[in-house]
């Protein structure tokens, strides 16, 4: 089944709406960059990448939801912001919608607004204003709430008032001690330095992938065999 849900989901974003592949991160920055990629923020793109990240996630790979959310709240704002002539005649306020999406689009995938403004204005947006940073955080702070009273990560037992995020982990009494602040720091220096690990090698299997031609001659075969491991 994951192989059948993985392969569909490939299938539909290759022949479909070829910008949809991938997360959206790339894309997005060159559009706050100022550029225009044409049909890339559109309801068709919308639409089909959000039912290839829907069956992507249920094949059971394990996916980052950062890049395809970002993605789809800037097609939201794209979509919303045609509505408005003050904005669609105006590609610099087009850009801080973009920017307030960006943020609404980390926090819908990490429950974290604060985490939402910073990746925008720091990784995203090359125009980024002060009224944007707080457009963007009551942008966030509303996805958060939303995301809060929906609880899409409850296992039903939940009040609606849940979790934010998947692992999100409560506490009670005491969360920890002062003596455990020196093992979450050794903590925090291994997982940096797996995490920087973890990236070379990635870097390495791209350059590896790039050069072989099988790789871009079968890609539904690829992401085939990828899920069955």
């Amino acid at each position: 089944m994951g192989v059948t849900l993985a392969s569909a989901s490939s299938y539909i974003c290759s022949m479909y709406s070829p910008l949809s592949l991938g997360s959206g991160v790339a894309g997005t920055k060159v559009v706050l960059g100022g550029f225009i990629i044409k049909n890339f923020l559109s309801a068709g793109t919308l639409l089909i990448k959000s039912v290839g990240l829907v069956l992507a996630v249920a094949s059971g790979l394990s996916l980052g939801l950062q890049g395809p959310l970002v993605h789809i709240a800037c097609c939201w704002g794209s979509i919303f912001v045609g509505m408005f002539t003050k904005y669609k005649e105006n590609e610099a306020m087009k850009r801080e919608i973009y920017s307030a999406s960006c943020a609404a689009g980390v926090t819908a995938a990490f429950g974290a607004p604060l985490g939402g403004v910073l990746f925008s204005l720091e990784a995203m947006s090359s125009y980024f204003p002060p009224k944007t940073m707080w457009r963007s955080f009551w942008c966030a702070i509303s996805t958060a709430v939303f995301l809060r009273y929906f609880n899409p990560n409850g296992n039903g037992t939940e009040s609606a008032a849940g979790k934010l995020v998947q692992f999100q982990v409560f506490y009670k009494g005491e969360s920890w001690m002062w003596f455990e602040l020196g093992f979450f720091a050794i903590l925090g220096v291994l997982g940096g330095l797996a995490g920087a690990l973890f990236v070379r090698i990635n870097s390495k299997l791209h350059q590896i992938r790039g050069g072989v031609s099988w790789f871009k001659n079968h890609r539904l075969l690829e992401i085939a065999i990828i899920t069955t491991i």
